[in-house]
């Protein structure tokens, strides 16, 4: 079934527009809080052979006022519809015709617009010469024809006053409305109407030719939408290269266009400028309009415009992609802190243990799912304290960076510390029972970027920074089998990252972020072999696998100027590989009993995308 929306109220609230209903006939509607309402017709709730009944253009600031067209006796015809009004048709009592321009009140006529109040409508309707007439409704005034004294003909641009005109929109008090009218050139111009108004043409003072953006000043144009106060009105007119270009005019501008400083082109979507554009909305303080616009991607898109033109569709999409891309930006400090708090070393009775590691970690880009590939360094600086042979205590410091390609975010350097207690039954053996317990804290600053990537999007900044808190614990047991030391362990970890608070710049519509925090708890089971093949040569061999007990989704909230956006929550998209495959290869030169150097290089499953993720390792130890 077809249904369209047409008008919002102030808060957003009350939708109006039309529905089909079970028998398939278009209906005006009002949507509130969740729940469609249909608004019947002047001709009541019944079903007719017309399947075009009605539709809502227009809603008051509280919504409880309704304005559009319904299918009546005879025609079509403009009607109030307000919310437990008796004053309406009997067969629909909260719906009021509000006739036409006609001295026996025949013909049709339409309503587009209402005040804030919703005590006046806009619209057009036929007069006795059967022209369509733009005309202003005031609920019990008197300044209409005599026939509908609450109905008004606003006449047109002409000077002889005939021709057709149309209202499209009022502003919030009713004094000012704009539209569309006959000039004598034979061509529709956009008018700004004012009650008691004298800037108008000669023939209709209160009637205002807003004009063209040609610089001749010749050519068509349609006022669509006014603000609060009447000073701002937007619409299309014809430019000096014929396209038809969507404008603001603003009440004593100068900077606009050549021949008509107060109306400005506000271009359109496509790269070189070229192509037609329409504006239908503008906010109650004019700074924001609203209207579509050709691309250069196929279709007209809808734009929203500020201080420049942004594709609206374009600008709602950079929120999605800021989640799913703070997830991997957080999922790649929490692997860099899981690093660090697995730095440890052992040292016998009054022994001290030093160990410098270097890592380098990169997973591959997975395009299906929009990720790009990631690559993290890793500098480390061990240091423990033997206690009786078989009690290490210590802790580690690191350095690092990470590069995240096609990411919003920009990842400065990052600092961590850990502090760790390894036990070894067998002390340097590493026989017997095996555990271990650390601490880890990691941080980096990052400088965020939304609407990257996206065309005709201004790009908005922020700074914030990252942090990480993790625990881990193991438990383990070395046995020597075969010439080989085996050692099966299970690991718990969990990590706490945060991602602070910022306020976006640089963009017409910037947004505020709250503070997010994600937490995950993550179950490592592993097997590590080892076995010396010469005497300064060992070989290690480790098979694992990792499983997220538990891992929060990232939702981002906050605030923004967007409409629609004004509060948000987005969440992230990605799928998260909950259980990860892991293979380790090692090896390590012992120079003497007491130094020594190692390699290593693991192949695992990433958290997300379906690349493989790849971690080389270099280090060198001593004890003394």
């Amino acid at each position: 079934m077809f249904s369209g929306a047409r008008a919002v109220n102030f808060d957003g609230t009350v939708i109006v527009g039309n529905a089909r209903n079970d028998s398939n006939r278009a209906r005006p509607v009002r949507w509130v809080n969740g729940t469609l309402e249909d608004l019947g017709t002047l001709l009541g709730f019944e079903t007719t052979p017309v399947s075009r009944q009605g539709n809502a253009f227009g809603v008051n600031a509280d919504g409880s006022v309704v304005v559009g067209w319904s299918r009546g006796v005879t025609n079509q015809r403009a009607f109030r519809w307000k919310e437990g009004a008796t004053n309406g048709v009997s067969v629909n009592p909260q719906m009021q015709d509000l006739g036409t321009l006609r001295t026996n009140q025949l013909g049709q006529s339409f309503a587009f617009g209402v005040n804030a109040e919703g005590n006046i409508v806009v619209g057009d309707a036929e007069n006795d010469n059967g022209e369509r007439r733009a005309f202003r409704w005031v609920e019990n005034g008197t300044a209409g024809v005599t026939a509908n004294p609450e109905m008004q003909d606003l006449g047109t641009l002409r000077s002889d006053q005939t021709g057709t005109s149309r209202a499209y929109a009022v502003n919030a008090d009713g004094q000012t409305v704009v539209g569309g009218a006959d000039g004598d050139s034979g061509q529709t111009r956009a008018f700004r109407w004012l009650e008691n108004g004298t800037a108008g043409v000669a023939a209709n003072p209160e009637m205002q030719d807003l004009g063209t953006l040609r610089s001749d000043q010749t050519g068509a144009s349609f006022a669509y939408g006014v603000n609060a106060d009447g000073t701002v009105v937007v619409g299309q007119a014809i430019t000096d290269s014929g396209e038809a270009r969507a404008f603001q005019w603003v009440l004593d501008r100068t900077g606009g266009a050549t021949g008509n400083p107060q109306m400005q082109d506000l271009g359109t979507l496509r790269a070189d400028q070229t192509g037609n554009s329409l504006a239908y909305g503008v906010s109650a303080d004019g700074k924001t309009v609203v209207g579509y616009a050709d691309s250069d991607f196929g279709p007209r898109r809808a734009f929203i415009w500020r201080t420049q033109i942004q594709d609206f569709a374009n600008l709602n999409a950079s929120f999605p992609i800021l989640a799913n891309d703070a997830e991997i930006a957080m999922a790649q400090q929490q692997a860099v802190v899981g690093q660090v708090l697995t730095e440890t070393c052992l040292a016998g009775a009054g022994q001290a243990c030093l160990r410098v590691g270097g890592w380098l970690a990169n997973t591959r880009a997975t395009e299906a799912q929009n990720i790009g590939s990631r690559r993290s360094g890793i500098a480390t600086l061990t240091y423990g304290r033997g206690l009786d042979g078989q009690f290490t205590l210590g802790g580690t410091v690191s350095i690092s960076h990470s590069t995240l390609n096609a990411n919003v975010f920009s990842v400065g350097t990052g600092v961590g510390v850990s502090l760790w207690g390894e036990y070894s039954e067998g002390g340097l053996a590493r026989t017997g029972l095996q555990a271990g317990a650390a601490l880890g804290w990691g941080r980096e600053s990052a400088t965020i970027v939304r609407g990257q990537g996206f065309s005709n999007v201004m790009v908005a900044t922020g700074d914030a920074a990252l942090q990480t808190v993790a625990a881990r614990a193991t438990i383990g047991y070395g046995f020597e089998a075969a010439d080989w030391l085996i050692t099966p362990s299970a690991t718990l970890a969990h990590f706490r990252t945060s991602r602070s608070a910022y306020t976006e710049t640089g963009s017409d519509f910037n947004a505020t972020n709250d503070n997010l925090a994600v937490n995950r708890t993550t179950a490592i089971l592993e097997v590590l072999a080892e076995r010396r093949v010469s005497e300064q040569a060992v070989l290690s061999l480790g098979l694992g696998v990792e499983h997220d007990i538990s891992a929060d989704r990232v939702v981002m909230t906050g605030t923004s100027g967007i409409p629609g956006l004004q509060t948000f929550a987005v969440a992230s998209t990605l799928e998260r590989r909950r259980t990860r495959g892991f293979l380790n290869l090692g090896y390590t030169h012992e120079f003497d009993g007491n130094r020594t150097l190692s390699a290593s290089v693991r192949v695992g499953q990433a958290a997300f995308g379906t690349e493989p993720q790849v971690i080389l390792g270099v280090q060198y130890g001593i004890r003394f």
